[in-house]
C-alpha cells in the first residue's frame, strides 16, 4: 500500500541516515505544489503544501539535483540540512526534507551519499508502483496487461519454445 511505502521510506531515514526530522513531499501534477505525505519531528496536522517553485525546495524541484549540507554548515535559519529529489525518469515526483539528524549522529558518512541516490530513485519508484497499485484488485490484476506494455517483443522468450522445453522435461 501507498501508507506502507510511505512508512518504509521513514523507517529508512530514521533507522540507516539517522534523521531525527523531516518530511516527505510529493509534487503536485502541475508542478508547483508539494504536498507532505510522511514526516518525524512534526506535528502532521501542521504540515501544509508549499511552493515547488521557490525557495530551497522549488530549487531541488527545478533541477533535481540533491543539496545536503553538513549539519554544522551556515544556512538560513529553518533550512533542511538535506533535500533530496524523488525521480522517476529524471522527472521530480517528490522532495524529501531532512531538518535534524540524531543527537548521535554529528554527521554525514559516505554511505549516506548512497542512502540518498537509492532514497531518491528507489523510493519514488515505489511510490509510484503502490499508487498505481492500489487500483488494482491484486498482484495478478495489475500485471495482467503488462504484455501490452512490452515495446521489445524479441526479448520475450515464445510460449510454443517454452511449452516444447517443458514438456521434453516431463
Amino acid at each position: 500500500s501507498t501508507r506502507r511505502v510511505v512508512r518504509h521510506i521513514c523507517e529508512l531515514l530514521e533507522q540507516l541516515v539517522g534523521a531525527q526530522s523531516f518530511v516527505v513531499y510529493v509534487v503536485s501534477p502541475d508542478g508547483k505544489r508539494v504536498t507532505p505525505i510522511g514526516s518525524r519531528g512534526y506535528d502532521a496536522s501542521k504540515l501544509l503544501p508549499l511552493s515547488a517553485e521557490e525557495g530551497p525546495i522549488g530549487d531541488v524541484c527545478l533541477t533535481g539535483v540533491a543539496r545536503v549540507f553538513a549539519p554544522d554548515d551556515p544556512r538560513e535559519p529553518g533550512d533542511p540540512i538535506a533535500l533530496l529529489p524523488l525521480l522517476f525518469d529524471s522527472e521530480v515526483v517528490g522532495v524529501i526534507s531532512v531538518n535534524s539528524l540524531l543527537p548521535h549522529k554529528r554527521n554525514w558518512a559516505r554511505v549516506d551519499d548512497e542512502l540518498f541516490k537509492l532514497l531518491s530513485v528507489h523510493g519514488a519508484t515505489a511510490l509510484i508502483a503502490a499508487n498505481l497499485y492500489e487500483k488494482e484488485a491484486g498482484p495478478r490484476a495489475a500485471l495482467s496487461d503488462v504484455g501490452e506494455h512490452i515495446d521489445d517483443r524479441s526479448s520475450v522468450r515464445h510460449s510454443g519454445t517454452l511449452d516444447a522445453k517443458l514438456g521434453a522435461d516431463r
